[in-house]
């Protein structure tokens, strides 16, 4: 396979030399085309000469289960092989299965999103959790998640994947109309939309970084290959019509990735190049350049961004590289020899299932009489009986050794038998079962990890995106159940304090059936699952957000309120309130030293503060001694003890006995006691 490449070299005639001593990536526009088109046809020749593409290739057929190079559908046929055709290809692909079972023990569980802020005051928590609401918006309404997970699924098939996010002006809604000038000056009015994020998932076929470099994370360049309708950029670049006109497509170019083994339709896409080149010493703006060939540069200006747009995700790092490793690379093999097996097994079957019969001549038996039914047949006992012939007999050990290969390749992937849904029958309780079961997700620990990180970093990006181009308010639904159908508006002022984001995927067992069902048993017996509806969320999503909501909002609303209180603010305590909770929260108000040294000195402010929030906590104290006892089985604290009776004074006369009714029935007379037996008592040493 080759990368398509224009011959153009980079400098031209007459080119001045200290032009040729600048940084790459400071250079003409024109210049830094042709350099970059020169370096990504050079990328893809070393990729070629190294067994890359051919391993990217081989691992993307076995997946999609084109295992056989002459076969033309997805592992939907029998193929004839051999040189006269005498064997039948079979596939059995273990190799998609196992994948497919990492892909899923990882990403299956949807992501808790804790979005971090600035400070700890009220307004940057508010904007936490905006934050927390606009990235669960993302993953289900924008369909975030379904770009991520195919970055992993990438990523396991050929050793890394990519995540692009950039903001497409064009997308979102219509909000104004502006008038410019056409090129002959007569006035065109224009839509603008006011923007929104853009997603995709580029190839690893198409993101070239320095080869040179160690560490992806300290990668400053990186040049992103994408197709686009040719028509489309005419419209939006006219004066350079003609030359994106003249532009191969995608189906005329011959190496443009894993899109080689599909036949396409003629298409009217073609080939643009994104140059991104993040803020250094040696350029303080970067640099963002479009373009399609050496020849024809779209756009260049600065980087728009905090940092590159893309993120990368990966099974594991080849240490000295930007490249990735799989496990699925070490599957492949066994794979193939799987196929070999399996297909001679069924060649064997389907060459000689239908039974032949020994007829030894001069037995005088025809081939009508061997097919009727309850035929009487007769034949020459000297010449011998029919019998049959056993051509369908495999040799056991083909058998054992397919057997070998399937457990080889679990353990070399580090799924079992139970995470496939075949589990040995030694295993037979849920613990053993979700215990086997997330030992499989654990093996899996550094690609989650990686998981993880796409994860953080894309939901970061975004909101920063959203924070430096978001200018006009926009919707966003509210997460959570209480919540549904509320919309909240936001701009990218009201994420300002936002610093970043952090992914929690929770333990290894609430990512498996079995281990979510031993957790929700576990909860149901402490007491801390109330409601059927709770246990099945548990049991069924392993989240356990419901179950503290109510708590996360009190301790929420006792925040605000001690903001409130340290600003002299007035703050109200009503019934229901988690009485004892807020008095020991607010105490902290009045903890400060600095607050209690002003105080000392007589200040009025630090006094004022301090009256009103122990006034405060004695609101709580009168609420909590007289409110109904309903009102503290819903806060979850228990209710005020009944006040003790009072005890008579010393020597004063004892209150008179009441008075007895005539009315009353009789009391009801105590049995007598048997009398205790005499003697030594059984069992007790010494007892009289």
């Amino acid at each position: 396979m080759r990368f398509h490449a224009h011959s153009a070299r980079w400098g031209a005639p007459g080119e001045d030399l200290a032009d040729r001593k600048k940084y790459f990536a400071a250079r003409d526009k024109e210049e830094l085309a042709h350099e970059l088109t020169e370096k990504l046809s050079a990328w893809g020749h070393s990729l070629s000469d190294r067994g890359i593409i051919e391993k990217w290739i081989k691992s993307y057929r076995l997946y999609f289960g084109r295992h056989y190079k002459n076969s033309t559908a997805h592992g939907t046929e029998i193929l004839k092989g051999g040189k006269e055709g005498e064997l039948s290809l079979v596939t059995v692909n273990h190799y998609r299965n196992l994948i497919k079972h990492i892909l899923v023990m990882t990403t299956n569980q949807k992501p808790t999103f804790d979005v971090r802020a600035i400070n700890s005051d009220s307004e940057s928590l508010q904007q936490a959790k905006l934050g927390n609401n606009i990235l669960d918006s993302y993953m289900r309404e924008k369909r975030l998640s379904r770009y991520l997970k195919q970055a992993a699924e990438q990523s396991l098939v050929f050793g890394k994947g990519f995540v692009k996010i950039v903001w497409e002006p064009s997308l979102g809604r219509p909000y104004t109309v502006e008038e410019r000038s056409d090129e002959s000056g007569e006035p065109v009015e224009r839509v603008v939309y006011e923007g929104d994020v853009d997603v995709s998932c580029p190839s690893p076929f198409d993101v070239y970084v320095d080869q040179s470099q160690e560490d992806w994370n300290k990668v400053e360049h990186v040049t992103i290959r994408s197709f686009r309708n040719k028509w489309n950029l005419a419209a939006r670049y006219p004066e350079q019509n003609e030359k994106i006109e003249s532009l191969q497509t995608k189906s005329e170019i011959d190496g443009r990735g894993w899109t080689t083994l599909q036949d396409l339709d003629e298409s009217n896409d073609v080939p643009v190049y994104e140059f991104y080149h993040k803020r250094t010493d040696a350029m303080p703006n970067g640099r963002y350049m479009l373009f399609c060939n050496g020849d024809t540069v779209l756009y260049d200006g600065p980087i728009p961004y905090q940092q590159l747009p893309i993120f990368r995700i990966t099974p594991g790092e080849i240490f000295g590289t930007t490249e990735g490793y799989t496990d699925a690379f070490d599957l492949m093999a066994i794979q193939e020899a799987i196929n070999v097996l399996a297909s001679t097994i069924f060649s064997n079957q389907n060459a000689f299932g239908v039974q032949s019969v020994l007829v030894p001549n001069g037995c005088n038996i025809s081939y009508e009489q061997l097919n009727e039914s309850l035929a009487i047949i007769k034949y020459n006992q000297q010449a011998g009986e029919p019998k049959p012939l056993q051509l369908t007999s495999t040799p056991p050990e083909i058998f054992k050794f397919f057997e070998i290969l399937e457990r080889t390749a679990e353990t070399l992937s580090g799924v079992n038998s139970v995470a496939r849904g075949n589990p040995e029958s030694s295993l037979k309780s849920g613990v053993a079962l979700g215990l086997v079961q997330s030992m499989a997700v654990q093996y899996a620990s550094g690609f989650q990890q990686s998981w993880a990180e796409l994860l953080e970093d894309s939901g970061s990006f975004i909101l920063s995106l959203l924070k430096d181009f978001a200018k006009t308010e926009r919707m966003v639904a509210m997460a959570g159940k209480g919540n549904k159908g509320n919309m909240t508006a936001f701009t990218g002022d009201k994420l300002k304090n936002i610093n970043r984001v952090i992914v929690e995927l929770g333990n290894p067992m609430s990512r498996t059936t079995a281990g979510r069902v031993q957790i929700a048993d576990n909860l149901l017996e402490k007491g801390m699952i109330k409601t059927p509806q709770e246990y099945v969320t548990v049991m069924e999503t392993g989240n356990l957000e419901p179950l503290i909501e109510g708590i996360e909002a009190t301790v929420s609303q006792i925040r605000t309120e001690n903001e409130d209180l340290m600003e002299g603010k007035p703050v109200k305590a009503i019934v229901g309130d988690a009485h004892l909770l807020h008095a020991q929260q607010h105490l902290m108000v009045v903890a400060d030293p600095e607050l209690r040294r002003k105080v000392a000195l007589g200040d009025p402010t630090a006094l004022k503060i301090v009256q009103e929030t122990l006034a405060h906590i004695m609101e709580h104290n009168e609420l909590k001694e007289t409110q109904l006892p309903i009102w503290s089985a819903i806060s979850g604290e228990p209710p005020m003890a009944p006040p003790p009776m009072p005890m008579p004074e010393q020597g004063a006369p004892m209150p008179p006995p009441p008075p007895v009714d005539p009315n009353a029935p009789p009391p009801i007379p105590m049995p007598e006691m048997a009398p205790l037996p005499q003697g030594p008592m059984p069992g007790v040493p010494g007892a009289m």
